[in-house]
C-alpha cells in the first residue's frame, strides 16, 4: 500500500500462536481482537524506537472477493518498548475509528450477506458457516512514505467466540430476560405454546384475559357494567331495581337548585 521512499524494509518478529489474541470485556460484552508484535530493523537486533508509529489494521473476508469489513488506524509510542506493540480493535483508542458499515460483532457473524463492503474481487461477501477472517496489518514509523505490510494472519476461532455473545445474532440487550433485584439472572420457567400465544394476543390487544381500553367491565368484576360515559353533570348510582349501576341526572325543581362544581354537587332547598 503506497510507494516507500526508503530502502529499509522492516520485518516483524511474529508467531501465529503468540501474536494474535482474542479478548472480551468481562461484562459489557465488547469484543476486541488484539494483535501483538515486535518491530526490528532487518538483519540486526535494533528495534524500531519511533515515538509515533502508525498501524493500519484491517479485518477482511477470506475468499477471492477480499472484502474490507473493518478498519482502524492506531498511533503507538515504541520509544521505550524495545519495538513491542499491542493493538486492540474496538477498544476505543483508535486515532481513526472504523468507518466501515459493520460492527465488530457483525464482522464475525457467519450469516447473511455483507452488502456495502468494499471488495477487491467479486462481492458481496456471503460467509460460509466455518469461515474465518483475514487480518492485515500495515505500519509506518515515519521514515518512509506509505505503508509496510506485516505478515497476513488468519483468524479461525475468534468468530465462534464472538458469536457466543449473541443468540442467533441478537445481543443480550435485544432479548427479553429476567433478573433479580441485584440485576443477576433469575431462574424462570419456559413459556408453553399456549402462554406464548396469549402473550402475542396481549401485545396485539386481542387477549380475552384482560380488558382493553373502552371495554365494558361487569360490576361483579370491579367495573361499572356500563359501556359508555354519561353526559355532563350526571352522577353514577344504582338503578331502582338495585340490579345495576346507571347514570342519573339530578333535576332542579321548585325551590330546589342544583350546582355542579369541579369536585362536588350542591343541592339547595328554598330561596
Amino acid at each position: 500500500m503506497g510507494n516507500r521512499t526508503t530502502q529499509h524494509v522492516y520485518r516483524a518478529l511474529l508467531s501465529l500462536s503468540a501474536t494474535l489474541a482474542f479478548s472480551l470485556s468481562a461484562y459489557a460484552g465488547t469484543p476486541q481482537v488484539t494483535y501483538h508484535g515486535r518491530l526490528v530493523m532487518p538483519a540486526s537486533t535494533t528495534f524500531v524506537t519511533s515515538s509515533s508509529v502508525q498501524f493500519l489494521m484491517q479485518l477482511r473476508s477470506p475468499g477471492s472477493e477480499d472484502c474490507l469489513l473493518y478498519q482502524e488506524i492506531f498511533t503507538k509510542d515504541l520509544s521505550a518498548s524495545n519495538g513491542m506493540f499491542s493493538i486492540s480493535l474496538n477498544d476505543g483508542t483508535a486515532t481513526t475509528p472504523n468507518s466501515e458499515p459493520f460492527t465488530i460483532q457483525r464482522v464475525f457473524q457467519n450469516r447473511g450477506t455483507f452488502t456495502g463492503a468494499t471488495c477487491n474481487g467479486a462481492g458481496p461477501y456471503s460467509p460460509g458457516t466455518t469461515d474465518g477472517r483475514i487480518v492485515r496489518v500495515y505500519f509506518n514509523d515515519g521514515s518512509f512514505v506509505g505503508w509496510e505490510a506485516l505478515p497476513v494472519q488468519t483468524v479461525s476461532h475468534v468468530p465462534s467466540a464472538i458469536e457466543s455473545l449473541t443468540v442467533g445474532g441478537f445481543a443480550v440487550t435485544n432479548l427479553l430476560r429476567a433478573v433479580d433485584v441485584a440485576g443477576d439472572p433469575a431462574p424462570m420457567s419456559a413459556l408453553t405454546p399456549t402462554q406464548y400465544t396469549e402473550f402475542q394476543n396481549l401485545l396485539a390487544g386481542s387477549s380475552t384475559q384482560y380488558v382493553g381500553s373502552g371495554a365494558t367491565v361487569a360490576a361483579n368484576k370491579g367495573g361499572t357494567g356500563l359501556s359508555s360515559f354519561g353526559s355532563a353533570n350526571q352522577i353514577l348510582g344504582m338503578n331502582n331495581a338495585a340490579s345495576a349501576l346507571e347514570y342519573k341526572t339530578i333535576t332542579a325543581g321548585t325551590n330546589v337548585s342544583v350546582v355542579h362544581a369541579a369536585n362536588s354537587v350542591t343541592i339547595k332547598f328554598g330561596n
